[in-house]
């Protein structure tokens, strides 16, 4: 398959990586139509543009970045291919994708087109998941520390989410999740597309993005030790069982404050939504393509 290929160059990789190195790596591995590096409104201008030609774009970024493609590409009813180059690349392990640069440019020689659920916060596209509390805050430090290695910054902003969960956990939420009505308090309220898992791909992913279904998660640790029994939680899979955590499914779900706007997270991406904040999922609305699993390729050959 022949690409147009679109690369953030703010993102991660490309920072790390340089554009040089990725430019030689792409062009050796994949059929090439055009190759742009570009950031902020610049990038999704061309995305637009690229959508009205035959060729498929292949998308170099984050999570941010996908959820803007999303949308460009909803509009289209086209699918896009996803190269993992930001930092934590959430929809590409949950779509199985390998999050290492070289390995990912070379998954993309055998690929397939699969539909998957797409969700909405008001108007706009999350295919992750949309957070309130001490996350979206975290993520404009992640902004700011984008220049450190990830073995610096990730401990960062890992410290400063769980700093400021004791003064989101005074906040009073309204949350209506089909038609149940609960007020809660909590230091982190996240909504995802579709339920996350704990497994042997990480203690957080998800086994399908096809459930039409939201997942709802509150962290609301209230002591030292809680927040140590969450770390050690978070990282062996065992989160479903802590006391911190809840869980629960929905199909739509609102959330509603005493503020007319609320710092969002969008896929890692803050921004000032109006509340109440309405979810909602898309069953199956968006195709994306994906390399196609090393296990079928080994069944096929046999």
């Amino acid at each position: 398959m022949r690409y147009h290929v679109l690369i953030n160059a703010r993102s991660g990789t490309t920072l790390k990586v340089g554009q040089e190195e990725i430019e030689k790596t792409l062009r050796e591995n994949l059929e090439i139509e055009t190759l742009d590096f570009l950031e902020g409104e610049v990038l999704f201008s061309r995305m637009k543009e690229l959508t009205e030609t035959p060729y498929p774009i292949l998308i170099g970024g984050g999570d941010g970045s996908m959820a803007k493609a999303a949308q460009i590409h909803l509009a289209v009813n086209k699918p896009f291919g996803i190269l993992p180059f930001g930092t934590m690349n959430l929809l590409a392990r949950d779509l199985d994708i390998p999050v290492d640069f070289q390995e990912s440019v070379k998954a993309y020689k055998e690929t397939q087109i699969i539909s998957i659920d797409v969700a909405k916060a008001n108007d706009e596209v999350f295919l992750c998941c949309a957070a309130f509390g001490s996350m979206p805050e975290a993520a404009r430090v992640r902004e700011k520390n984008r220049h450190l290695p990830d073995i610096i910054m990730l401990p960062r902003v890992t410290a400063y989410v769980y700093n400021r969960l004791d003064f989101h956990r005074k906040r009073h939420i309204r949350l209506t999740l089909d038609n149940t009505f609960k007020k809660i308090r909590t230091g982190m309220l996240i909504v995802s597309n579709n339920c996350y898992v704990p497994g042997e791909r990480g203690a957080f992913y998800k086994e399908t993005l096809q459930e039409g279904v939201l997942g709802v998660y509150t962290v609301t640790p209230k002591t030292l030790w809680d927040k140590i029994r969450l770390a050690i939680s978070l990282r062996t899979g065992a989160w479903r069982s802590d006391p911190s955590v809840s869980e629960a499914h929905a199909n739509t779900v609102v959330i509603n404050t005493n503020r007319k706007t609320e710092l969002i997270s969008l896929d890692g991406e803050p921004l000032e939504m109006k509340m109440p904040l309405r979810c909602h999922v898309m069953k199956q609305a968006l195709q994306v393509i994906v390399p196609v699993p090393v296990a079928a390729e080994v069944t096929e050959a046999a």
